[in-house]
């Protein structure tokens, strides 16, 4: 593998196989994300993704992960809520849940990560990020909170820029320092699916408001392609993290962005030593790695497989 590829997908993949169209049992979840960490893949691997009403389903599997300590890691979802009252009381539980596994772990095998849906209105609301801060400061570890803002309205995009630029704001402030944003890039059905100038807009204004981002859902493949399971073309991770990285490195815009985004033709992305590029646009190992600290963090997949088989047809590894 081209070690500019291998630094663009570093750790990206959080496996998420309890979550559709997977929906896997626990227990059959928990032993494929074991399994992965043992295979010559599992650089590409990152976090376990699990409920955090569930995270002590996890007590029999204690001695396995801190086996693979530092590599195994947890990310709890959280219960989200449709108020202010509701979300800040299941935070409160979430970071309980995490709480208690973290020291049941020894801290060896983070659980540090928390992820919870939020209304975009009241994400766009400072007050009650600064409420949250509070919330978030009782935790006995560091945690990050991820935010998945629900679209909402005639206008989602415009409801999902709003959102970050309130969370930019205050994390500019130096409150929620450790937070970040969430974007659903598909599902189970078209309609699930961001059209590419509302990624390409999110993926900008987190760059401009030094917001860090991460996606989930839909990211089966690395090349946008028409799915006929849904109906409709699925994102291409490669697109995304290839924009992500473009956008950092560059200042490239939106319109520009919403091109790479589109593209479905595989040749069009050059992997070569320590360069990536795309139709003229071009960045370098340093520069993706700063990208993929600062902006683009990671995505939530139900499968490892499919990614994989992909790359390999490809050529990419």
């Amino acid at each position: 593998m081209e070690p500019s590829l291998r630094t663009l997908l570093d750790g990206v993949l959080d496996y998420a196989g309890m979550f559709p169209p997977a929906e896997l049992p626990l227990a059959a979840a928990i032993e494929n994300y074991l399994d992965y960490l043992h295979e010559r893949d599992a650089w590409m691997l990152g976090r376990f993704i699990v409920p955090a009403v569930r995270l002590g389903e996890l007590t029999p599997y204690h001695e396995r992960l801190l086996g693979f300590s530092p590599r195994a890691k947890v990310i709890a979802l959280g219960r989200g809520g449709a108020d202010v009252a509701s979300l800040c009381d299941a935070l409160r539980a979430d970071l309980a849940a995490m709480a208690l596994m973290h020291q049941a772990l020894d801290g060896r095998v983070p659980v540090d990560v928390l992820e919870t849906r939020v209304p975009a209105t009241l994400l766009s609301d400072e007050k009650f990020l600064r409420d949250i801060t509070s919330i978030q400061a009782t935790a006995p570890m560091p945690v990050t909170l991820y935010f998945e803002a629900q679209p909402e309205g005639a206008n989602p995009e415009g409801s999902l820029l709003r959102a970050i630029a309130a969370l930019a704001k205050v994390r500019a402030s130096g409150a929620l320092e450790r937070t970040g944003f969430k974007l659903r890039c598909g599902g189970v059905v078209a309609g699930a699916f961001p059209s590419v100038d509302l990624v390409a807009s999110v993926i900008a204004a987190c760059r401009d408001g030094q917001v860090p981002l991460k996606c989930t859902a839909g990211l089966h493949h690395p090349v946008r392609r028409f799915h006929e399971s849904v109906g409709t073309e699925m994102h291409g991770f490669i697109n995304v993290f290839a924009a992500g990285v473009f956008a950092h490195a560059l200042g490239t815009e939106s319109k520009l962005l919403a091109l790479v985004l589109a593209d479905e033709e595989a040749e069009a992305f050059h992997i070569e030593g320590q360069a990536l590029a795309w139709r003229g646009l071009r960045v370098t190992s340093p520069q993706i790695a700063a990208a993929r600290q600062a902006l683009m963090i990671g995505f939530g997949s139900c499968s490892v497989e499919e990614p994989r088989e992909d790359m390999q047809a490809l050529h990419w590894a």
